[in-house]
């Protein structure tokens, strides 16, 4: 999954089944690929709604924990 906010790609990470979410870049809060700290982040509620949406594909089972880098909060760190 690729997420685009104009001309900068703020989001790529890839989903399995039934629960495995693989984040490769991010734009947020001690990205390695965005040394500004540029912040995108979904609010709660989009957020919920988002994961929500993963969760009617494929049999996912994604909780709203897995998808912290996509908040926008300053509380999740790449473990990569």
């Amino acid at each position: 999954m690729d997420i685009t906010f104009g001309d900068l790609m703020v989001s790529e990470f890839s989903l399995s089944s039934p629960n495995k979410v693989d984040v490769i870049q991010y734009s947020s809060y001690h990205s390695k690929w965005d040394p500004s700290e540029t912040v995108f982040g979904f609010d709660d509620e989009s957020l919920k709604k988002v994961v929500d949406l993963f969760n009617q594909l494929d049999s996912f089972n994604f909780t709203l924990d897995q998808f912290k880098f996509l908040d926008q909060r300053d509380n999740w760190h790449s473990t990569s």
